[in-house]
């Protein structure tokens, strides 16, 4: 189920204080994802419409690195992830850029639905070769400027 990138709140859990009371929409997807420089074929990774980048980001390294020790994963800020949404087009995911929605006085996190990424659709993962990632953790962002799933009451 769904997990809210900025609260921690999930869709499913134990715990009441954690719990998602929304009715968050979730449709999964399965992306067919290459890793440049991993030495491995395609894989195949299930992940959900309302995922962010980082959280989806977070699911590749974990198809891809499952034998590694995670010490040795790269991290999700260190890779790019990039759609072929056509033979000639491509783009850069990321969590937050010109496209981002704004709603309350508030940023929203993009999303694999936000965009429109289809069910099978191809994507590469490399390792990013900048330093100046404006985004470190979508964890330590501003709950007064940003959101994923829900708008803080």
């Amino acid at each position: 189920g769904s997990i809210d990138a900025i609260t921690g709140k999930a869709r499913y859990t134990l715990n009441e204080e954690w719990l998602l009371r929304e009715n968050i929409e979730a449709k999964p997807r399965n992306l067919n994802v290459s890793f440049q420089g991993c030495g491995m074929d395609s894989l195949s990774v299930r992940v959900m419409d309302t995922d962010t980048l980082s959280q989806v980001k977070e699911k590749i390294l974990e198809a891809f690195c499952k034998n590694i020790p995670y010490s040795q994963w790269p991290r999700v800020e260190d890779v790019d992830l990039e759609w072929f949404a056509t033979s000639t087009d491509s783009y850069i995911l990321r969590d937050l850029d010109d496209t981002s929605v704004m709603e309350d006085g508030r940023k929203k996190l993009n999303t694999l639905g936000h965009y429109k990424i289809p069910d099978g659709a191809s994507l590469a993962m490399s390792l990013t070769d900048k330093k100046d990632n404006t985004l470190s953790r979508v964890k330590d962002l501003d709950t007064e400027k940003y959101f994923h799933l829900v708008l803080p009451t």
